[in-house]
């Protein structure tokens, strides 16, 4: 039998979850509500959003969707409001918040922390930051930790940058202008924007310097960039005062600013066990562009260049090779990171005669090591599983038929770890990384082989290799993952591709929700809940999953507003 539980909003915007019989996992999702196997909640809400994970699920919901029920209580019903939703206790509440439809970046969770930004104008006109007028967007801060749930107001006005939740604190830039025309970082003129954080108390702090770009937030640190003329100093030491992306660290406890004299840009943080200030460090991509430098001794000065930097110390350690622009890979149990490097005239890393190709390189406490296989940047994946590196190698750049397939036009997979590089003989088309897991989309074309049984050889299967056993499985599904744990993945069907009616409703027209169950190589349908294509969903830390149901797929009013227009959020265990 299947569990079913519906949210409907109450007036007092308090809710608690009750369960009902679903009628057994044989029904059809053209009645009622649909019959799903498993746990299964129903949110009961139209909703524009989801973010969060376990410790806290936020929905952006659609008055309009909503069946025009005014849920910030502002006079109408055209604003899409925060409502929270607690996995533990099945209950869930309006905050009456609404988020912004102009701001970027209106709704960010991380933890129990989320970064609301709302509409002056879609809150009833109200004056939020009481600076006199009603057109800013402004931060609210909500917090659902051990001592109870509370909103925090901020009561200031945002610049468009994404605010960062980690740990406890959201960074944020106030806008000098929005903020009533304030000169907050005191350089004569309101037209900043300056960096702020809030910890989950309600105390504000930041530092009185404009901020061009808001990098990360770890560990307490915000790190963001500044521009020299705007403080007319040279911060990097170039002998100018004309960068504007100059790296800066703020830490929330001690105030305490350092300028790093960096021009850098996707930092990622390392550090040890007990956090000790000292171990702290980042590895970063140093732009030689805006120093006039070459910091990387080929020759010329239009690269970037990775550093390890201590914001204790002030010492930037330069690894002295040119970089892609992409995210260094933090291994997090031994401290490496992983860096995709550019070869150069003379240095020929991958042994295949030329100098065009990028490897991948891992710095380990002082030590560079470097890899001779080549990969594409573009569409090579490259993860840790466990203390080994998966990636996919170009045999277009490593010159080679890795596979055996009588071409050299695929990616193939390679594991790299203390018995030195392994080649799996699997094609892939981007591999990614899950929870104890590999992900390898495999394309059945490529390889001549039906792997999901459905009598054609055009689908793109995903292999999953486990990071202990060291064993690739088959999924056998034709499917999007939308997310993954580390028992389960979560994917979007579409049937026809599939070939399988998972819905089990007489057609191949939808596009179905299935867990795959990768301890027992299984397939298990979400019989009922169909998604608009391509789907939405992720999987929970704890393993359960989230998915968006759509109405006009199920012809079901899901959220019971008397309509079939809406996406109706679905929790399942």
């Amino acid at each position: 039998m299947s569990r079913f539980s519906i949210l409907a909003w109450l007036a007092a915007s308090e809710l608690v979850l009750g369960a009902c019989d679903g009628g057994g996992s044989g029904g059809s999702p053209s009645g009622g509500l649909p019959a799903v196997g498993g746990d299964v909640t129903n949110l009961g809400l139209a909703a524009g959003r989801i973010e969060g994970d376990d410790e806290l699920l936020v929905v952006a919901v659609s008055e309009m969707g909503q069946g025009g029920a005014d849920r910030n209580l502002d006079g109408d019903a055209l604003d899409e409001v925060a409502f929270v939703y607690d996995l533990a206790s099945e209950s869930g509440r309006d905050l009456r918040i609404s988020l912004s439809p102009s701001f970027p970046f209106p709704l960010e969770v991380g933890g129990w922390v989320a970064a609301l930004v709302t509409s002056e104008a879609g809150q009833g006109d109200s004056d939020l930051n009481r600076d006199g007028d009603v057109s800013d967007d402004v931060l609210s801060v909500y917090v659902h930790d051990r001592s109870g749930a509370r909103t925090l107001d901020s009561r200031l006005a945002l610049a468009p940058f994404r605010p960062r939740v980690e740990g406890g604190f959201v960074a944020f830039a106030v806008s000098e202008a929005a903020q009533g025309n304030r000169d907050l970082n005191g350089d004569g003129d309101a037209l900043d924007a300056v960096p702020r954080v809030i910890d989950s108390t309600g105390i504000v702090r930041g530092p009185s310097v404009a901020l061009t770009e808001l990098l990360a937030l770890s560990g307490g640190w915000a790190l963001f960039t500044t521009d020299e003329a705007q403080l007319g100093s040279d911060l990097n030491g170039d002998g100018d005062a004309v960068d504007a992306h100059v790296l800066q660290f703020f830490e929330f406890h001690s105030g305490w600013l350092v300028n790093s004299g960096l021009d850098a840009s996707l930092p990622v943080l390392r550090q040890d066990i007990l956090m000790v200030v000292q171990f702290i460090e980042w590895m970063m991509m140093v732009d030689e562009q805006a120093g006039g430098i070459d910091l990387d001794g080929d020759g010329d000065a239009d690269d970037l260049v990775p550093h390890a930097y201590s914001p204790a110390t002030g010492i930037a350690t330069n690894l002295a090779l040119a970089a892609v622009p992409r995210a260094p890979l933090l291994e997090s149990v031994s401290g490496s990171f992983c860096l995709l490097a550019r070869e150069s005239e003379g240095l020929d890393r991958n042994g295949d005669g030329d100098f065009e190709d990028v490897t991948p390189t891992v710095y380990g406490w002082g030590n560079l090591n470097d890899i001779p296989l080549a990969v594409d940047p573009s569409s090579s994946g490259v993860v840790w599983s466990r203390s080994a590196l998966v990636l996919d190698v170009s045999e277009a750049a490593q010159g080679a038929d890795l596979d055996g397939d009588g071409d050299r036009a695929d990616l193939v997979v390679h594991v790299v770890d203390g018995r030195g590089p392994r080649n799996l003989r699997l094609d892939s088309q981007g591999l990614t990384g899950a929870p104890g897991h590999v992900l390898i989309p495999r394309s059945e074309l490529d390889a001549g082989a039906d792997w999901n049984g459905d009598g054609d050889q055009l689908d793109l299967i995903t292999f999953v290799r486990n990071s202990l056993t060291e064993r690739t499985s088959n999924t056998a599904i034709a499917g999007l993952v939308l997310g993954a744990s580390g028992k389960r993945l979560l994917l979007a069907v579409p049937e026809r591709d599939d070939g399988r009616d998972w819905n089990q409703d007489g057609d191949l027209d939808d596009v179905a929700y299935v867990h795959h169950e990768l301890a027992l190589v299984k397939n298990v349908g979400l019989r009922g809940l169909l998604g608009a294509f391509p789907g939405w969903g992720r999987v929970l830390s704890s393993g359960h999953s989230v998915v968006l149901a759509d109405e006009a797929s199920q012809a079901s009013d899901l959220n019971r507003d008397g309509d079939q227009n809406d996406s109706v959020p679905f929790v399942v265990e």
